[in-house]
């Protein structure tokens, strides 16, 4: 097993300013705790050589020999089947068919980040070729091999820290922009599109209630962002594709905070949907028509 993680330099020129995206966010502590927290599996890849479902697959004797005589000196018991590992405060458990290496994301600097992700991962490798074990990271959505990541480090770099972000800013009040209630007065607002679905569908509804938290990225919406002001914090979302006579939801922002560049946290609540007069595009504003009476 190799003595030292593999490293990479780190870009901190790379943000998502190109990235254009739109996903809830329910914008609780738990969430935020649950943001900070991430696993990566090693899954068994075999077939279970008993019928019955109880019995598991994964061999936790195997797997603590291979920890007593190879990784004594980095893994810290914590418990029956649980160890810390010193060199990235990683845990490792043992579960039915998997181990899991369960990593907390602190709000901390981009480049510590980046050695403690690559230390973790380099135990994973360790363990996945020793116990013959597949690793999947659930955050990027797939299959990881050392070919993989080695070749899309910066990738999977991006992907953690914004979470760590993320997480920082959701479970913090601090570094918000604040917005007054406010009446809607004018017909012309900020507008931002995005799919439908992006959005629940209470977004698209009559009444006024809390949202919660939207998460934007991409130049477009933090152009309309930047266009909220105290008298108008208003924020049109505008389905990708739509004309005159289709329907806007109008939010009103409660408050905002970037995380990181190219990247935006909105709380946000439900105006009610409105009939579209015009779209300006470039400008990133939206005019619609007044309700009827």
């Amino acid at each position: 097993m190799s003595d030292a993680p593999r490293r990479f330099a780190v870009d901190p020129s790379r943000d998502r300013k190109s990235e254009q995206s739109t996903r809830l966010r329910k914008g609780s502590r738990t969430e935020a705790r649950s943001l900070a927290t991430i696993e990566i599996h090693l899954e068994c890849t075999g077939v279970a050589e008993s019928d019955d479902p109880m019995e598991p697959l994964l061999d936790r004797g195997n797997v603590r020999r291979i920890v007593h005589d190879e990784l004594s000196e980095r893994l810290v018991p914590e418990g029956t089947d649980e160890w810390t590992d010193s060199l990235s405060d990683a845990r490792l458990l043992v579960g039915h068919d998997r181990l899991l290496l369960r990593l907390t994301l602190p709000d901390e600097s981009r480049d510590r980040l980046a050695q403690r992700l690559d230390k973790a991962y380099d135990l994973a490798f360790d363990l996945a070729s020793a116990l013959r074990l597949e690793i999947v990271d659930p955050q990027v959505g797939s299959i990881v091999t050392r070919f993989r990541y080695e070749q899309q480090f910066q990738r999977f770099l991006d992907i953690y820290f914004t979470r760590a972000r993320t997480a920082a800013a959701l479970a913090s009040p601090a570094g918000w922009t604040e917005f007054a209630d406010a009446t809607l007065a004018s017909f012309d607002v900020p507008a931002i599109e995005t799919e439908p679905e992006a959005l629940p569908s209470t977004a698209w509804g009559s009444g006024k209630r809390p949202l919660g938290v939207l998460e934007f990225s991409g130049e477009r919406a933090l152009a309309a962002l930047k266009q909220l002001s105290a008298a108008s914090p208003f924020l049109a979302i505008v389905p990708l594709h739509a004309e005159s006579g289709d329907d806007a939801a109008i939010l009103q922002v409660r408050r905002v905070i970037h995380p990181l560049p190219g990247l935006a946290l909105v709380d946000v609540v439900t105006e009610g949907v409105r009939r579209i007069r015009s779209i300006d595009r470039e400008a990133a504003r939206l005019s619609f028509a007044p309700r009827e009476k």
